[in-house]
């Protein structure tokens, strides 16, 4: 994993931490939950990692299921 060099990037992680967080005390398993929200695994576990970036209906997928706010991370990922 590279190491985050920006805001867009700490975000990202900053995110993936607080979904990883929110899903384990919700007791979903990363499959359980990857299935609800239709992404694979690999797409949830690289997000909650923050190695990889999601579209925007993903990002509110994991919000809306985990009742994150998905605010900050939007703003950096578009700007």
């Amino acid at each position: 994993m590279t190491t985050p060099d920006s805001d867009k990037d700490q975000a990202l992680v900053e995110f993936g931490s607080a979904a990883r967080t929110a899903r384990e005390k919700a007791g979903k398993r990363l499959n359980e939950f990857a299935a609800e929200i239709e992404i694979s695994e690999y797409h949830l576990r690289s997000i909650e990692t923050g190695r990889d970036r999601a579209s925007n209906i993903v990002y509110w997928k994991i919000a809306d299921a985990l009742d994150l706010d998905p605010t900050p991370v939007l703003r950096k990922v578009a700007s």
